[in-house]
């Protein structure tokens, strides 16, 4: 290689290896902004918490739910109900008392509630005659939900 062939070849860049070069820096950055595209429409919509719409059913004060119960005397519990369907909701609930004799409505009622809004509904009730051992069951009858508590007869 001659002076003039040397002074030519460093003058002049070798443009076969930098469009080499830009080709796989151009593929690295496709590649790399469609992954980003990917995460952002499957990866992360999975990610984010979906909504389940629910209702809560539960006693309002558990504790002091009656549990030893003289036959002819009232008694008094209360449930709550919480709305978290998003949207409004019709509650259909019904208490019932069942036993060896068989089961007996003591009360049917219905409400509604908006999205987030709570309701408890105060029950009083007494047992006539002797019955050994019960259970009082609230159930929200469109809901397919329920919730109850063991009563006792005091003798």
């Amino acid at each position: 290689m001659g002076f003039r062939d040397l002074k030519t070849s460093i003058n002049r860049p070798n443009l076969a290896g930098i469009s080499k070069t830009i080709v796989i820096l151009f593929v690295i950055l496709v590649g790399a902004l469609l992954s980003i595209k990917a995460t952002k429409e499957i990866l992360i919509p999975n990610l984010k918490r979906q909504r389940e719409p629910l209702t809560e059913l539960y006693f309002s004060n558990h504790l002091n739910i009656p549990k030893q119960i003289e036959k002819g005397k009232p008694y008094s519990f209360e449930f709550t109900t919480r709305n978290l369907e998003y949207k409004d909701t019709n509650y259909v609930y019904e208490i019932l008392v069942s036993e060896n004799e068989g089961m007996s409505l003591i009360e049917k009622g219905e409400f509604i509630l908006t999205h987030g809004e709570t309701k408890s509904v105060p029950e009083e009730f007494l047992i006539p005659e002797s019955f050994g051992r019960a259970k009082i069951t609230v159930s929200l009858v469109n809901k397919d939900q329920e919730i109850s508590f063991w009563i006792e007869e005091d003798i």
